[in-house]
């Protein structure tokens, strides 16, 4: 991976097909084999993985730890994570640059609700989709202003991730 990076970095834009592999155990990403992965002594690999190189990820939650194994999923597939603690710090990053997709928890122990974030987004001219990734889904709950999907489970936050940022992709 640091050779891709490198290379980006010196104007190598690698095959947009290219396949990227990444290693995480199962614990990582809640015991389940998502996307087609296979086991392999203990560790579950994703051996089919979209390059995901150019797009960029604004994921607003203001506990991120709960989130490290699928950003760094993303992240090893080529994405451009950039996490953010609330709506404030989402707003100043839209701002600033553009994103292809923002994941986004609805409840924040403190601060606005990232319920609001798409709502927020829209004040400042930004029209981006939003997936929201939460704790736990009530059926009944609407999907906020601006989200494209709601969900608890992370292969279905991830596969509405890769729908958006590579409809074209197959994992």
């Amino acid at each position: 991976m640091r050779e891709v990076r490198n290379a980006l970095v010196h104007g190598y834009q690698p095959d947009p097909d290219y396949k990227v592999k990444v290693a995480i155990t199962l614990s990582e990403l809640g015991g389940r084999l998502p996307l087609g992965a296979s086991r392999a002594g203990g560790m579950r690999q994703l051996s089919t993985g979209p390059a995901l190189f150019g797009h960029s990820i604004l994921w607003a939650d203001d506990m991120p730890a709960n989130n490290y194994w699928p950003r760094r999923l993303l992240t090893g597939w080529g994405a451009d994570v950039v996490p953010v603690l609330s709506n404030d710090e989402a707003v100043e990053e839209a701002k600033r640059r553009d994103f292809d997709v923002v994941v986004s928890d609805i409840d924040r122990g403190r601060g606005e609700p990232g319920s609001k974030l798409g709502l927020r987004l829209k004040t400042i001219g930004v029209d981006v989709p939003i997936v929201f990734f939460i704790s736990s889904v009530d059926s009944s709950m609407p999907i906020p202003y601006g989200g494209v999907a709601i969900s608890n489970d992370v292969v279905a936050m991830l596969t509405s991730v890769l729908s958006i940022l590579r409809p074209d992709a197959t994992v």
